[in-house]
């Protein structure tokens, strides 16, 4: 999706990394954690910071869009 790739790139290169190495790649935060050298709590707690910025910006569109419609 190009919104999706438009928004991954607004996250901080680190939220990056993690994102496509779970969900592009499919590996597990231990896996992830032992790529990087980065305890396995570091790597959650990135994802879901990484997650919630998305959640943001798709909410922001979402608004932006309804906005536009009326």
């Amino acid at each position: 999706n190009e919104a999706l790739h438009l928004w991954l790139s607004q996250l901080p290169e680190h939220y990056q990394t993690v994102v496509r190495l779970r969900f592009a790649n499919g590996m597990r935060s231990a896996e992830i954690s032992q790529l990087l050298n980065k305890s396995e709590g570091a790597i959650r707690v990135m994802l879901s910071r990484a997650l919630n910025t998305l959640r943001g910006l798709y909410s922001k569109q979402l608004e932006k869009n309804s906005h536009e419609v009326q």
